[in-house]
């Protein structure tokens, strides 16, 4: 018996390769919930609640089709994507930088990036912030 069915449950956690008959069974006993979702292979995932696909694949003798996602063709490259082996690598032309013209963003200076310094001031009043802040945390200790 082919055991290619997967289970997704609510939590995310994989189990499988299941048969289809041990499907059926978590199905009648209630071990998979509506939450969970089904997978035949390379087939997409759907719901336990969404009830004519389950009767279509699950209860039915139908075989689930292919991963439309998986199996749709590119619209990211340029043109066509060549395929080597089992690899599918795209032309050179789809691997330079977009040109995105003139920027007008600022690029920020090396002092800009360093941190800033206190003056004595502005020491002494995070000191007496910190140790009313310690203050408070002895009293609830407390």
């Amino acid at each position: 018996m082919e055991k290619n069915w997967l289970i997704r449950t609510k939590n995310n956690h994989i189990l499988g390769p299941v048969s289809k008959q041990k499907v059926r069974e978590l199905l009648e006993k209630g071990s998979i919930k509506a939450d969970d979702e089904l997978s035949s292979g390379n087939g997409y995932w759907f719901f336990v609640r969404e009830k004519e696909l389950v009767d279509k694949y699950v209860i039915g003798d139908i075989p689930q089709g292919f991963n439309p996602v998986m199996e749709a063709e590119t619209v990211l490259a340029k043109g066509a994507v060549q395929e080597i082996g089992d690899t599918m690598v795209p032309n050179e032309g789809d691997l330079e930088y977009p040109d995105l013209g003139e920027s007008n963003s600022k690029v920020p200076e090396d002092d800009d990036l360093e941190y800033p310094t206190m003056s004595s001031d502005e020491i002494g009043e995070e000191e007496d912030t910190l140790s009313k802040l310690r203050e408070k945390a002895s009293k609830k200790k407390k």
